[in-house]
């Protein structure tokens, strides 16, 4: 399987013969923060470490772009909870200690 990477501002995808797979969407809410809202992996691609790579991939985007991040999505609440280095760019996290 040889997945295509696309990024876009506030998304990140994984598709294959212009087919979406996976994506993380994370849109702005101000010029300074993002709401990591939606991590989504085809059942064919799951139990692979894509929604990991994604959130990885978005790690790197927003904080690059000097943004914080608020988690809604359940995956990035686990993520950065297991990920205590990578919590730099949590602003809050609304249902949990996380940030």
């Amino acid at each position: 399987m040889n997945l295509l990477v696309q990024k876009e501002k506030n998304r990140i995808s994984f598709l294959e013969d212009g087919k979406e797979l996976a994506f993380i969407s994370f849109p702005d809410i101000d010029p300074k923060t993002v709401v990591i809202k939606t991590t989504y992996v085809d059942d064919t691609l799951r139990g692979q470490g894509i929604a990991k790579k994604l959130m990885e991939e978005a790690y790197l985007v927003i904080k690059s772009s000097n943004r914080k991040a608020i988690l809604e999505c359940s995956y990035a609440i686990e993520y950065f909870r297991k990920n205590i280095e990578k919590q730099d760019i949590v602003q809050s996290c609304p249902y949990t200690s996380v940030g």
